[in-house]
């Protein structure tokens, strides 16, 4: 192991390729980083700007009740105004917030497409269909992506894996210092293995090192918990010694340094740009999403047959509340009411294309799921996303939480809108908390997508200790 360590330590070009490869590490960490701090202060300024505006709304509200007061009118039904409930809803919209956890910028992936900030309001599950899905966006950017830390791990570190390693044995087999090792008392094996060790934790080592790096740099107080860095780290490891696996299995033929670059090139490709290429295609094949076109069209023949029918609707919903349909004037007011039912007969008419759409997608996600074994960078990239905060199953989870919100808000204000109530209490309006999922789930989710590369690994690494039992110490 002395020896090797020194013949390491004279191979300049492993040197060379280990500074390039922190130096793009720590680019991509800094691109990611900016681009949650963005995101984060965006956030941050919405929430500020939105206190500030309910606080003078509630002031003008408060206003027009003290002169109606002063004036000795009714307060109810309330003019259009400030006091108008249906007024409130509209200007006073709640928003729903993804937090964005710092960690996330080492794997940022495909989650700034993802509608962070919903806006909620009792029309706003009329427009949810657009904003549940991101591919609407430039297609350029759906396909790259952001530069990060993830993109390095996954596509750059494997690379630097096999650039380090794919002449180890076949090396010394080509130039014939392999015949000397026969008459050593130590096994092929042994050398093979203790050569590979060494320069594989040097290259493992570095990316750990560049994993803390990235940590402590986008997450200084180590806010997202050490249960994250400790699966991130983890899965960083695991990853290459998928690739060091690789390596070693290819070697155990004992083809030339020439055929064994060719070789791991192509696993490169196949496994990292091809295969998640035809996977993602098989799933949109088999369960094609609905025309976007055809819900657009649905909802705006859906839209002028409600407003065809608002008389009927209105007429419908007084009979159902005689006690409404007294007041004269207040019934030529009520278009508040009017919006609401054909909001109902609109989102009813457009229903069966939403379930196809979302049942579709659903199957999708299945499919990739049972078939994502295939692709250590799918595995790779979905574990990176779990661990971070950046996952699909998160982003899901926060518009489920949307969702039960935007219920609660319509529970506050229909009653005051079909009982011509009036509002005045704006800063004590409900507002969102994300409520995120327990470490243990996560660390569950993460575990199982890396036995997904560890299995192989290990299959791998026995058929290279296999293989290794009769390897030629000649070309």
């Amino acid at each position: 192991m002395r020896q090797e360590w020194r013949l390491v330590q004279r191979e300049r070009s492993l040197w060379i390729l280990l500074v390039v490869f922190a130096i793009v590490a720590l680019y991509a960490i800094y691109n990611g980083r900016e681009a949650v701090q963005r995101e984060q202060a965006s956030l941050l300024r919405d929430a500020h700007q939105r206190k500030a505006f309910l606080d003078s709304l509630e002031q003008v509200a408060k206003k027009e009740e003290a002169k109606l007061v002063s004036l000795q009118k009714p307060l109810e039904p309330p003019a259009w105004g400030a006091r108008h409930p249906y007024f409130a809803n509209m200007r006073a919209a709640a928003t729903a917030s993804l937090p964005i956890l710092n960690l996330s910028a080492l794997s940022i992936g495909q989650s700034d497409l993802h509608i962070k900030e919903r806006l909620i309001r009792l029309d706003s599950e009329q427009e949810s269909f657009e904003q549940d899905e991101s591919d609407l966006r430039h297609p350029l950017k759906l396909k790259l992506g952001e530069f990060d830390f993830a993109f390095v791990i996954i596509y750059l570190f494997p690379l630097l894996i096999l650039a380090l390693l794919f002449s180890v044995m076949s090396g010394e087999k080509e130039s014939g210092v392999l015949s000397l090792f026969g008459v050593q008392p130590v096994s092929l094996f042994e050398i093979a293995k203790r050569k590979l060790l060494l320069r594989a934790a040097l290259l493992l080592g570095v990316a750990e090192v560049l994993v803390l790096i990235g940590v402590l740099w986008s997450d200084t107080r180590l806010e997202a918990g050490v249960g994250r860095v400790v699966l991130l780290m983890l899965a960083v490891l695991v990853y290459g010694m998928f690739w060091v696996a690789l390596v070693w299995f290819v070697l155990s033929f004992g083809k030339s340094p020439a055929v064994n670059a060719l070789i791991l090139g192509a696993c490169w490709i196949a496994l990292l740009i091809v295969l998640p290429s035809v996977l993602n295609g098989l799933a949109e094949m088999l369960y094609p999403l609905p025309s976007r076109v055809k819900y657009v069209d649905a909802m705006r023949e859906a839209s002028v047959e409600a407003e065809r029918r608002s008389a009927k609707l209105l007429e419908q919903f007084y009979q159902a509340h005689p006690e409404l349909a007294k007041d004269t004037l207040a019934r030529d007011r009520d278009f508040a009411i009017k919006n609401l039912l054909a909001m109902e007969e609109v989102l009813k008419s457009v229903q069966p294309v939403r379930e196809t759409f979302h049942v579709r997608r659903a199957q999708q996600a299945e499919f990739l799921k049972r078939i994502q074994w295939l692709s250590p960078a799918i595995v790779m990239q979905q574990a990176l996303n779990t661990i971070v905060g950046t996952s699909e199953e998160r982003y899901a989870e926060f518009m489920r939480q949307a969702r039960a919100f935007h219920q609660q808000w319509r529970r506050l204000f229909e009653p005051l809108i079909f009982q011509r109530k009036a509002f005045t209490n704006y800063t004590a309006l409900p507002e969102f908390q994300f409520q995120e999922e327990p470490i243990a789930e996560i660390a569950q989710r993460s575990l199982s997508l890396l036995m997904l590369i560890l299995i192989p690994t290990s299959l791998l690494t026995i058929g290279a200790f296999i293989r290794f039992k009769t390897y030629s110490i000649v070309l």
